[in-house]
């Protein structure tokens, strides 16, 4: 029997909060380490530029992997 749409709705709205929750952590693990080199050796406005780069893909990375869940909940039942 196949799911409805609004079980996987259901399925994929819990998916994606654990995703973005685990998504968030792993990006708080990688920030210091990144963006401690980038202090150490560039100047602070090359230092500034990196943090921005970094904090927008980031912020905008979490997109790509979660596409699929997307249209999967939103697939005809």
């Amino acid at each position: 029997m196949p799911m409805s749409r609004s079980s996987r709705s259901f399925i994929g709205t819990i998916a994606m909060v654990f995703f973005v929750v685990f998504y968030a952590m792993v990006v708080m693990l990688f920030s210091p380490l990144i963006l401690k080199t980038a202090s150490d050796h560039f100047h602070p406005i090359v230092y500034l530029i990196t943090q921005i780069i970094y904090y927008f893909v980031a912020g905008v990375g979490w997109v790509l992997p979660i596409l699929p869940l997307i249209k999967w909940m939103n697939k005809p039942a």
